[in-house]
């Protein structure tokens, strides 16, 4: 008992291997100096210079000559109002201007270039290159009411890329009721290594407005871009209108429509657009509003898509949503409900066996089949197959609430005011049926069956008592949850779980507090033409959280936890004791630092523990320990501290810290 024995099976027949491939130890730094300074009135300058010290690998010395990377950016800002320029005094002028610079060598932690990177310079966010961005800015208002804004910024890689971002915008408003926007960015770039030249134009304009009880807008966005590599061109054009109207009726309702019509066109290989699709989309909206009782809205959107080409087929989609929001002026009865129904399609997917570094995979392929191994050369991942077929969604989220103790003590009293009741129901489906009357009126047997591709339905009871108390608190909890993947041609899983708990909030002692909660949960897993084991697991757990209040500063505190799972299918079975101790620095108005470590002893009759039972724990003693805090040492001058290690069973100790000092001067 306790103890895994292996038996030689012969070469490539086996699940696991003699050895295991070890990552190599990588070492990262990175230090971060700013500055910030504001010498004029309206004038603001930043600064910031960053160095960084990357080694992929510490158990060897050659080739570090490039470990070490630096950057910087310096930046300035000018907001002012009423600035007399001469006989001018506009209303409002901002000037802004930007460089930051990276080596090649350079090397962050994390990303720092922005999410739409790409289409602010026609360019991948790429690490390991020298880059040099340089920005200007100006945006003036000679009224309130006015604004015209313009730009222009280079981005620089070596001689080998280079692009160029000019942009202009204006903002109307008329009488505080019409409001105008256009907004231009014209792009241009080269790219030396791949003999590519782009160009990449984007605008959009808008005007809304009131009057009287009616509301109506109009928009226009339209994109070209056109890129040339050698004798071949490639790219896209899109034109994108829409007009809308929204009415404000009596009784608190309010209408609203809106049509919007799109062109797409491709790009040929002479450089020639052609129309390739057309899409119309038509939406209507009703909303309730009454005063103080929440909202009810519906809408209805159709969307239609055709191809020009005769080897694409057209799209039709139909979506309706419905969203409640009922409660009470006095809080004691809600209920949030919001019901979506799509009709449109499904591309099919496929799981595919892809080849990686052997060590580095979770399968090996035996014959015709990919058995899992750990040590294996194939992930398998998904990939769509290009066909489709008509598909039905549906979702369903509501939450329905009953809080008596709410009330004041002058309108309930006894245990009346103890009590609150909270149900929450969600359901999830995708299915190849066609929408019919059973499937909108969740007749739960057209649901997760054959026709499912993915399928989902969570219920929630909970019961509290003495809810608001902050002494003592006692909360019944029942969960049930139902799953069926069934989106690859080639595999599918089912899950279902029941779980009960009771959960105790209380205050022992004057400074002592704490939460004791014991959870019993029963989960099912089923997984249909992969190579992987069925289980049946169940699974006790039990915790108790105590923390102890020193004094106005010092926060201690122990954590205790019990774990019993079993698998029944694979006859396993795990069992974890853990043990939490804490304690927290509170300054007031200055910081504060939180120091945690935790121990967890885990037991198996398998010698690798299952993720469903162990929680990634290794069989034995597991270690974490972390420390973070933050401290403001003056007005300007203020640190923090992230630091974690965990230590495994079996396995080396790993650390992370980080360490950050910021000075505004």
């Amino acid at each position: 008992y306790g103890f895994t024995y292996f038996r030689w099976v012969g070469p490539q027949r086996g699940r696991y291997r003699p050895y295991r491939r070890l990552p190599l130890p990588e070492r990262h730094s990175l230090a971060d100096v700013r500055v910030y300074g504001t010498p004029l009135q309206g004038l603001t300058i930043r600064g910031e210079f960053a160095a960084s010290q990357r080694d992929l690998n510490t158990y060897s010395n050659r080739n570090d000559g490039d470990n070490n990377g630096a950057a910087f950016s310096i930046s300035s800002e000018f907001v002012r109002e009423r600035l007399e320029l001469g006989p001018l005094k506009p209303y409002k002028v901002e000037l802004s201007g930007q460089m930051r610079r990276r080596d090649r060598r350079f090397s962050e932690l994390s990303r720092v270039s922005e999410i739409e990177f790409q289409r602010e310079w026609d360019a991948l966010a790429n690490a390991g290159t020298e880059e040099t961005i340089r920005e200007t800015n100006i945006r003036l208002s000679p009224v309130k009411e006015f604004t015209v804004s313009g730009g222009y910024g280079d981005l620089a890689r070596g001689s080998s890329f280079s692009s160029r971002r000019r942009s202009a915008g204006a903002a109307i408003n008329l009488m505080r009721r019409w409001n105008m926007i256009f907004n231009h960015v014209a792009l241009q770039s080269e790219d030396s290594l791949t003999v590519r030249r782009g160009n990449w134009i984007r605008q959009d304009a808008q005007l809304s407005g009131a009057v009287g009880r009616f509301a109506p807008r109009l928009g226009l966005e339209r994109e070209k871009k056109r890129d040339h590599v050698s004798d071949i061109y490639s790219g896209y054009r899109f034109l994108d209108w829409w007009s809308g109207l929204g009415i404000a009726l009596p009784a608190n309702f309010t209408v609203d429509g809106e049509h919007r019509r799109r062109a797409d066109d491709d790009i040929k290989t002479d450089g020639e657009f052609q129309r390739f699709a057309e899409a119309y989309t038509t939406a209507g909206e009703l909303t309730w509003s009454p005063p103080e009782w929440g909202r009810t809205q519906l809408r209805y959107t159709h969307r239609e898509k055709d191809y020009i080409t005769a080897d694409s087929s057209d799209v039709r989609s139909d979506m309706g949503r419905w969203e409640t929001l009922l409660t009470s002026p006095d809080r004691v009865f809600e209920l949030n409900t919001v019901y979506e129904v799509a009709k449109t399609r499904s591309q099919s997917q496929i799981l595919v066996a892809v080849e990686v570094p052997e060590g580095t995979g979770n399968y090996r392929r035996d014959g015709n089949q990919y058995v899992p191994d750990d040590q294996g050369n194939y992930i398998l991942v998904p990939r769509y197959t290009g066909a489709y077929e008509p598909a039905s969604n549906l979702s369903l989220t509501s939450l329905f609430a009953i809080r008596p103790d709410e009330l004041p003590m002058d309108r309930a009293a006894g245990m009346l005011r103890a009590v609150s009741l909270e149900s929450e129901w969600t359901l999830e489906e995708q299915t190849r049926r066609a929408l019919n009357a059973r499937l909108l009126l969740l007749d739960q047997s057209q649901y997760r069956g054959d026709s499912t591709l993915y399928g989902n339905v969570v219920f929630r009871q909970d019961l509290n008592l003495w809810r608001l108390s902050q002494t003592f608190s006692l909360r019944f909890r029942y969960r049930e949850a139902h799953s069926l993947q069934n989106q690859y041609l080639n595999g599918g899983q089912s899950r279902d779980l029941r779980e009960g708990n009771v959960r105790i909030r209380a205050k022992y002692m004057q400074a002592w507090r704490g939460e004791t909660e014991g959870r019993f949960s029963r989960e099912t897993l089923r997984y249909q033409a992969l190579s992987v084991p069925d289980r049946d697991v169940d699974r006790f757990e039990f915790t108790q959280i105590n923390t102890i209040q020193l004094s106005r500063q010092w926060e201690v505190g122990a954590d205790l936890g019990w774990v019993e799972a079993q698998d029944e299918r694979t006859s396993t079975n795990a069992g974890l004791y853990e043990l939490k101790p804490h304690a927290a620095l509170i300054m007031l108005a200055r910081g504060r630092f939180d120091a945690e470590a935790a121990w967890t002893h885990a037991r198996s009759n398998h010698a690798v523990i299952p993720y469903e039972l162990g929680r990634g724990s290794n069989r034995g003693g597991n270690y974490r320990w972390s420390l973070r805090g933050t401290y403001q040492f003056g007005q300007s001058f203020s640190g923090s501290l992230n630091y974690s290690a965990r230590k495994d069973a079996g396995e080396k100790t790993f650390h992370t810290g980080r360490l950050e000092v910021r000075a505004s001067l």
